[in-house]
Protein backbone atom coordinates (compact mmCIF):
# COMPACT_ATOMS: atom_id res chain seq x y z
CA UNK A 1 0.00 0.00 0.00
CA UNK A 2 1.07 3.39 -0.97
CA UNK A 3 1.20 6.55 1.62
CA UNK A 4 2.13 9.02 -0.50
CA UNK A 5 -1.12 10.58 -1.01
CA UNK A 6 -2.33 10.44 2.95
CA UNK A 7 -0.85 13.92 3.73
CA UNK A 8 -3.31 14.39 6.55
CA UNK A 9 -3.07 14.03 10.46
CA UNK A 10 -5.53 11.20 11.29
CA UNK A 11 -6.45 13.00 14.66
CA UNK A 12 -7.62 16.50 12.51
CA UNK A 13 -10.15 14.02 11.00
CA UNK A 14 -11.66 12.75 14.37
CA UNK A 15 -11.37 17.08 15.43
CA UNK A 16 -13.31 17.79 12.41
CA UNK A 17 -16.04 15.07 12.68
CA UNK A 18 -16.67 15.56 16.80
CA UNK A 19 -17.62 19.00 15.35
CA UNK A 20 -19.91 18.63 13.16
CA UNK A 21 -21.49 16.05 15.60
CA UNK A 22 -21.19 18.35 18.42
CA UNK A 23 -22.39 21.57 16.32
CA UNK A 24 -19.70 23.98 17.91
CA UNK A 25 -15.66 23.74 18.46
CA UNK A 26 -16.95 24.59 22.36
CA UNK A 27 -18.93 21.55 22.80
CA UNK A 28 -16.68 19.60 20.92
CA UNK A 29 -13.21 20.38 22.64
CA UNK A 30 -15.43 19.54 25.82
CA UNK A 31 -15.79 16.00 24.36
CA UNK A 32 -11.98 15.28 23.00
CA UNK A 33 -10.79 16.93 26.85
CA UNK A 34 -9.00 19.28 24.73
CA UNK A 35 -8.97 23.28 24.74
CA UNK A 36 -10.98 25.24 22.07
CA UNK A 37 -8.07 26.47 20.79
CA UNK A 38 -6.46 22.96 20.49
CA UNK A 39 -9.43 22.22 18.40
CA UNK A 40 -9.83 25.43 16.06
CA UNK A 41 -5.76 24.77 15.41
CA UNK A 42 -6.16 21.22 14.70
CA UNK A 43 -9.67 21.79 12.35
CA UNK A 44 -7.54 25.02 10.15
CA UNK A 45 -4.12 22.08 9.94
CA UNK A 46 -6.93 19.81 8.64
CA UNK A 47 -8.37 22.45 6.19
CA UNK A 48 -4.20 23.27 5.12
CA UNK A 49 -3.65 19.69 4.44
CA UNK A 50 -6.39 18.74 2.51
CA UNK A 51 -6.60 21.99 0.58
CA UNK A 52 -10.28 22.92 1.55
CA UNK A 53 -12.26 24.84 3.62
CA UNK A 54 -14.59 22.42 5.93
CA UNK A 55 -16.81 25.30 7.55
CA UNK A 56 -18.17 28.54 6.86
CA UNK A 57 -17.02 31.13 9.09
CA UNK A 58 -19.01 33.46 10.29
CA UNK A 59 -21.31 34.93 13.25
CA UNK A 60 -23.46 32.17 13.52
CA UNK A 61 -23.06 30.11 16.68
CA UNK A 62 -23.77 27.13 15.15
CA UNK A 63 -21.12 25.55 12.49
CA UNK A 64 -22.06 25.40 9.07
CA UNK A 65 -20.18 22.83 6.97
CA UNK A 66 -19.29 23.78 2.89
CA UNK A 67 -19.92 21.94 -0.31
CA UNK A 68 -16.39 20.04 0.59
CA UNK A 69 -17.02 19.93 4.12
CA UNK A 70 -20.17 17.84 3.15
CA UNK A 71 -18.31 15.70 0.50
CA UNK A 72 -15.53 14.51 2.70
CA UNK A 73 -17.79 14.14 6.04
CA UNK A 74 -19.49 10.95 4.70
CA UNK A 75 -15.21 9.53 4.25
CA UNK A 76 -14.33 10.65 7.90
CA UNK A 77 -17.32 8.87 9.30
CA UNK A 78 -16.57 5.52 7.43
CA UNK A 79 -12.89 5.83 8.72
CA UNK A 80 -14.06 6.65 12.55
CA UNK A 81 -16.40 3.12 11.80
CA UNK A 82 -13.48 1.17 11.48
CA UNK A 83 -11.94 3.20 13.86
CA UNK A 84 -14.37 1.86 16.15
CA UNK A 85 -14.43 -1.66 14.59
CA UNK A 86 -10.27 -2.12 15.13
CA UNK A 87 -10.11 -0.85 19.12
CA UNK A 88 -13.06 -3.59 19.79
CA UNK A 89 -11.17 -6.39 18.17
CA UNK A 90 -8.02 -5.41 19.60
CA UNK A 91 -10.01 -5.70 23.00
CA UNK A 92 -11.61 -8.84 22.90
CA UNK A 93 -15.13 -6.90 22.56
CA UNK A 94 -15.88 -7.26 18.54
CA UNK A 95 -19.01 -7.91 17.49
CA UNK A 96 -18.42 -10.85 15.41
CA UNK A 97 -18.12 -12.95 18.47
CA UNK A 98 -21.51 -13.32 17.70
CA UNK A 99 -22.65 -16.53 15.28
CA UNK A 100 -21.78 -20.13 14.72
CA UNK A 101 -19.04 -21.80 15.29
CA UNK A 102 -19.31 -25.64 14.16
CA UNK A 103 -16.99 -28.19 15.75
CA UNK A 104 -16.44 -31.68 14.94
CA UNK A 105 -15.18 -34.16 17.22
CA UNK A 106 -15.73 -38.35 17.51
CA UNK A 107 -19.34 -39.61 18.37
CA UNK A 108 -17.10 -40.07 22.47
CA UNK A 109 -15.82 -36.84 22.39
CA UNK A 110 -19.20 -35.24 20.98
CA UNK A 111 -20.58 -37.01 23.75
CA UNK A 112 -18.63 -37.09 26.96
CA UNK A 113 -16.03 -34.60 26.50
CA UNK A 114 -17.78 -31.52 24.74
CA UNK A 115 -20.89 -30.65 26.56
CA UNK A 116 -18.94 -28.92 30.01
CA UNK A 117 -17.04 -27.22 27.12
CA UNK A 118 -19.92 -26.13 25.27
CA UNK A 119 -21.65 -24.93 28.15
CA UNK A 120 -18.84 -22.67 29.43
CA UNK A 121 -18.54 -21.38 26.21
CA UNK A 122 -22.45 -20.52 26.51
CA UNK A 123 -22.04 -18.84 29.82
CA UNK A 124 -18.84 -16.58 29.10
CA UNK A 125 -20.17 -15.55 25.13
CA UNK A 126 -23.77 -15.92 24.63
CA UNK A 127 -23.61 -14.73 21.01
CA UNK A 128 -21.67 -17.36 19.51
CA UNK A 129 -24.05 -21.15 18.87
CA UNK A 130 -22.05 -23.80 18.76
CA UNK A 131 -22.83 -26.98 16.44
CA UNK A 132 -21.61 -29.96 17.00
CA UNK A 133 -21.01 -32.60 14.14
CA UNK A 134 -20.31 -35.48 15.73
CA UNK A 135 -18.83 -38.28 13.44
CA UNK A 136 -16.26 -40.61 13.26
CA UNK A 137 -14.82 -39.35 9.70
CA UNK A 138 -13.39 -36.27 9.43
CA UNK A 139 -14.88 -33.42 8.46
CA UNK A 140 -13.31 -31.38 5.17
CA UNK A 141 -11.69 -28.11 6.99
CA UNK A 142 -10.42 -27.03 3.76
CA UNK A 143 -14.02 -27.49 2.49
CA UNK A 144 -15.47 -26.36 5.20
CA UNK A 145 -17.17 -28.33 6.70
CA UNK A 146 -16.49 -27.32 10.20
CA UNK A 147 -14.53 -24.54 11.61
CA UNK A 148 -12.66 -26.66 14.17
CA UNK A 149 -11.92 -30.65 14.48
CA UNK A 150 -11.17 -32.46 17.63
CA UNK A 151 -9.22 -35.70 16.07
CA UNK A 152 -7.27 -38.32 17.84
CA UNK A 153 -5.28 -38.69 14.20
CA UNK A 154 -2.76 -36.07 12.86
CA UNK A 155 -4.13 -33.78 10.46
CA UNK A 156 -2.58 -33.59 7.23
CA UNK A 157 -3.14 -30.76 4.31
CA UNK A 158 -2.85 -27.19 3.38
CA UNK A 159 -4.21 -23.91 5.25
CA UNK A 160 -4.55 -25.94 8.52
CA UNK A 161 -3.63 -24.49 12.17
CA UNK A 162 -2.91 -27.34 14.10
CA UNK A 163 -2.21 -28.11 17.93
CA UNK A 164 -1.26 -31.29 19.30
CA UNK A 165 -2.31 -31.77 22.87
CA UNK A 166 -1.42 -34.86 25.49
CA UNK A 167 -1.56 -38.09 24.06
CA UNK A 168 -5.02 -39.78 25.27
CA UNK A 169 -4.16 -43.38 26.94
CA UNK A 170 -6.93 -45.76 26.20
CA UNK A 171 -7.92 -48.69 28.57
CA UNK A 172 -9.96 -51.87 28.47
CA UNK A 173 -13.21 -51.31 30.27
CA UNK A 174 -16.34 -53.21 31.81
CA UNK A 175 -18.40 -53.94 33.84
CA UNK A 176 -18.28 -55.39 37.24
CA UNK A 177 -21.18 -57.55 36.55
CA UNK A 178 -19.98 -58.88 33.48
CA UNK A 179 -16.62 -60.06 34.81
CA UNK A 180 -18.45 -61.70 37.59
CA UNK A 181 -20.33 -63.15 34.81
CA UNK A 182 -17.30 -64.48 33.09
CA UNK A 183 -15.53 -65.42 36.10
CA UNK A 184 -12.82 -63.20 35.52
CA UNK A 185 -10.42 -62.86 38.29
CA UNK A 186 -7.57 -60.76 37.49
CA UNK A 187 -5.73 -62.68 35.27
CA UNK A 188 -4.98 -62.37 31.09
CA UNK A 189 -5.99 -65.75 30.71
CA UNK A 190 -9.80 -65.35 32.05
CA UNK A 191 -10.63 -63.82 28.99
CA UNK A 192 -10.19 -65.84 26.68
CA UNK A 193 -13.91 -66.30 25.89
CA UNK A 194 -14.63 -62.73 26.43
CA UNK A 195 -17.27 -61.03 24.68
CA UNK A 196 -15.62 -57.77 22.92
CA UNK A 197 -17.24 -55.49 21.49
CA UNK A 198 -15.99 -53.52 18.28
CA UNK A 199 -16.59 -50.87 15.66
CA UNK A 200 -16.71 -51.30 12.19
CA UNK A 201 -13.51 -48.65 11.76
CA UNK A 202 -11.23 -51.01 13.45
CA UNK A 203 -10.54 -54.55 11.12
CA UNK A 204 -10.36 -57.46 12.48
CA UNK A 205 -6.46 -57.73 12.30
CA UNK A 206 -5.93 -54.24 13.87
CA UNK A 207 -8.09 -55.41 17.02
CA UNK A 208 -6.13 -58.56 17.18
CA UNK A 209 -3.28 -56.56 16.92
CA UNK A 210 -4.15 -54.14 19.83
CA UNK A 211 -5.37 -56.88 21.94
CA UNK A 212 -2.40 -59.19 21.58
CA UNK A 213 0.25 -56.61 21.80
CA UNK A 214 -1.09 -53.70 23.85
CA UNK A 215 -3.24 -55.09 26.33
CA UNK A 216 -0.99 -58.62 25.95
CA UNK A 217 -4.55 -60.97 26.39
CA UNK A 218 -4.76 -63.72 24.29
CA UNK A 219 -7.68 -63.45 22.11
CA UNK A 220 -8.53 -64.35 18.62
CA UNK A 221 -11.36 -63.12 15.98
CA UNK A 222 -14.36 -65.28 17.66
CA UNK A 223 -14.16 -63.21 20.92
CA UNK A 224 -14.82 -60.18 18.58
CA UNK A 225 -19.23 -61.00 19.09
CA UNK A 226 -20.74 -57.39 19.05
CA UNK A 227 -19.93 -54.57 16.31
CA UNK A 228 -22.02 -51.05 16.12
CA UNK A 229 -20.84 -48.45 14.45
CA UNK A 230 -22.16 -45.36 16.94
CA UNK A 231 -19.89 -45.13 19.53
CA UNK A 232 -22.31 -44.03 21.89
CA UNK A 233 -24.45 -47.41 21.64
CA UNK A 234 -20.84 -49.14 21.88
CA UNK A 235 -20.13 -47.21 25.45
CA UNK A 236 -23.81 -47.84 26.46
CA UNK A 237 -22.72 -52.09 25.54
CA UNK A 238 -19.67 -51.86 27.99
CA UNK A 239 -21.89 -50.15 30.57
CA UNK A 240 -24.83 -52.45 30.74
CA UNK A 241 -22.84 -55.52 30.83
CA UNK A 242 -22.44 -56.91 27.27
CA UNK A 243 -19.22 -57.06 26.74
CA UNK A 244 -15.17 -55.37 27.26
CA UNK A 245 -14.53 -52.34 25.32
CA UNK A 246 -11.74 -49.94 24.73
CA UNK A 247 -12.11 -46.13 25.94
CA UNK A 248 -9.57 -43.03 26.24
CA UNK A 249 -9.08 -43.03 30.67
CA UNK A 250 -10.56 -39.77 30.49
CA UNK A 251 -14.19 -40.73 29.50
CA UNK A 252 -13.99 -44.06 31.03
CA UNK A 253 -12.24 -43.55 34.36
CA UNK A 254 -15.25 -41.37 35.23
CA UNK A 255 -17.46 -43.64 34.72
CA UNK A 256 -18.88 -45.08 37.63
CA UNK A 257 -20.58 -48.54 36.09
CA UNK A 258 -17.54 -49.93 34.79
CA UNK A 259 -13.91 -49.83 35.73
CA UNK A 260 -10.55 -50.95 33.82
CA UNK A 261 -9.69 -54.78 32.66
CA UNK A 262 -6.44 -55.90 33.02
CA UNK A 263 -5.23 -52.68 34.77
CA UNK A 264 -1.69 -53.61 34.78
CA UNK A 265 -1.05 -53.71 31.11
CA UNK A 266 0.03 -51.09 29.34
CA UNK A 267 -2.37 -48.82 27.99
CA UNK A 268 -2.77 -47.70 24.14
CA UNK A 269 -1.81 -43.89 23.38
CA UNK A 270 -2.75 -42.14 20.59
CA UNK A 271 -2.70 -38.45 20.10
CA UNK A 272 -4.97 -35.70 19.77
CA UNK A 273 -5.21 -32.14 17.87
CA UNK A 274 -7.19 -29.41 17.65
CA UNK A 275 -7.57 -28.02 14.10
CA UNK A 276 -9.10 -25.43 12.25
CA UNK A 277 -8.41 -23.75 8.88
CA UNK A 278 -6.30 -20.76 8.62
CA UNK A 279 -8.67 -18.09 8.36
CA UNK A 280 -9.25 -18.38 11.65
CA UNK A 281 -6.83 -15.52 12.31
CA UNK A 282 -9.11 -13.57 10.23
CA UNK A 283 -12.04 -14.57 12.30
CA UNK A 284 -11.81 -14.03 16.18
CA UNK A 285 -15.16 -15.61 16.92
CA UNK A 286 -13.26 -18.59 15.81
CA UNK A 287 -10.02 -17.94 17.03
CA UNK A 288 -11.70 -17.52 20.79
CA UNK A 289 -13.43 -20.89 20.78
CA UNK A 290 -10.40 -22.35 19.31
CA UNK A 291 -8.19 -21.17 21.83
CA UNK A 292 -10.66 -22.09 24.64
CA UNK A 293 -11.51 -25.73 23.12
CA UNK A 294 -7.78 -25.81 23.25
CA UNK A 295 -7.10 -25.17 26.87
CA UNK A 296 -9.99 -26.79 28.56
CA UNK A 297 -9.41 -30.10 26.40
CA UNK A 298 -5.94 -29.83 27.49
CA UNK A 299 -7.42 -30.18 31.09
CA UNK A 300 -9.67 -33.00 30.55
CA UNK A 301 -6.23 -35.09 29.09
CA UNK A 302 -4.30 -33.57 32.32
CA UNK A 303 -6.72 -34.78 34.98
CA UNK A 304 -6.06 -38.28 34.15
Amino acid sequence: MSWENTNFDWNYAKAFMVAVERGSFTSAAKELKISQTTLGRQITAFEEDLGIVLFLRGGNKTLELTESGHDLLEYVQVMAEYAKKLSLRASGKTSTLEGIVRISASEAEAVYSLPCIVKKIRQSWPGIIVEILASNKASNLEKREADIAIRNFKPKGQNLIIKQLKDTQAFLYASPSYLESINYSGGDDCLSGADIIVTPEMDEQSMLNIFLNSFEINVTAKNFTILTKNQSAYWELVKNGVGIGVMPSHIGDNEKRVVRVNPNASPVPFGNWIVAHSELNKNPRIRLVYDFIAEEFQKLLDSD
